[in-house]
């Protein structure tokens, strides 16, 4: 279910970001035309190459370089055709082909410029990008954690929400690596993350927070709630027995009005310290809650049920 509605939301996104490169791209293309008709209209045609070489810098602002291209090429054809096609009695011929020349290579010392600065660009993204996300498993990091929380605490808080916080630790993740070497620990942090992202919604976020530790925000969700979906989790990874044997504990604690996220996060930490000195497979939450099972699986019933409730109390 997850993998369909992300796969249905990711080719959403790239259709609306292909449509909106394409309207970008009809705006230089529309001054492209306005700057030739003024290059036919005047007897010299002496700055045409000029605005040609502003809208390939304006290239800039949008995304991929085949924007960037096509304004070049366009700019510099119109630029040799303009040559061809406007008046040149009132200046001598040798001054406007110094003209021309010179307008042709300031378009293309733009597009070098725009290109490179563009790969610059995109390499720092990357790196950007590289800072927040665990190389290993390709979800998020504990950096990422400690920022986002801080603004899920500050959003559920103005709209008054449930949020829960869940952390997640491998049971005895040290004497796994120990017994069956690094490669097969790397697998097992990767199928731990894949198996709860297949049981969490889009609108949980899953971090990597520790070597063995994992991290949920349960965005609208409450404690009971939440623990029916971490117990469904720690349960179904134990029984599942393709490769090594994994148990998970887990530790929740809900979002109070005078939380922060030392708070938020101290809590949840001292549940999972309660669950890993009782048994494998526990999930224990500050304050204790308990859960009484539905014929609904909680990860069709949440988003359901609590949306609902929220939307007749405004």
């Amino acid at each position: 279910m997850r993998s369909l509605t992300s796969s249905k939301t990711d080719y959403l996104k790239f259709l609306l970001k292909e449509y909106v490169c394409q309207a970008y791209l009809l705006i230089p293309l529309s001054a492209l035309v306005i700057i030739f008709v003024f290059d036919l209209y005047s007897p010299l045609g002496v700055a045409a190459g000029t605005p040609y070489a502003l809208l390939v810098f304006g290239t800039l602002w949008i995304k991929g370089k085949h924007c960037t291209y096509i304004v070049t090429a366009m700019g510099l054809a119109l630029t040799l055709v303009g040559f061809f096609l406007s008046p040149t009695n009132v200046v001598p011929i040798d001054i406007v082909i110094i003209n021309r020349i010179l307008a042709v290579l300031l378009i293309l010392t733009t597009m070098i410029m725009v290109l490179k600065t563009k790969k610059a660009l995109d390499h720092i993204s990357v790196l950007k990008t590289q800072t927040i996300i665990d190389p290993l498993t390709q979800c998020k990091n504990k950096l990422a954690f400690e920022k986002e929380l801080d603004f899920e605490i500050l959003r559920n808080k103005r709209y008054k929400r449930n949020l829960t916080i869940g952390i997640f630790n491998i049971h005895d993740f040290k004497y796994l690596t120990f017994s069956h070497g690094k490669d097969k620990g790397g697998q097992v942090i990767k199928r731990v993350c894949q198996e709860i992202q297949n049981m969490t919604r889009n609108t949980d976020l899953l971090y990597r927070i520790d070597n063995d530790k994992f991290a949920i925000l349960f965005s609208e969700t409450n404690l009971p709630k939440a623990k029916e979906v971490s117990t469904m989790i720690c349960k179904d990874i134990t029984n599942n027995k393709n490769g090594i044997q994994i148990t998970l504990n887990a530790g929740l604690a809900s979002l109070d009005a005078d939380d922060n996220k030392e708070k938020l996060y101290h809590r949840a930490e001292t549940a999972l310290s309660i669950s890993q000195k009782h048994d494998i497979d526990q999930v224990s939450t500050l304050p204790d809650v308990n859960v009484s099972r539905s014929p609904v699986p909680a990860i069709l019933s949440r988003p359901r049920s609590e949306l609902q409730s929220q939307g007749n109390a405004n």
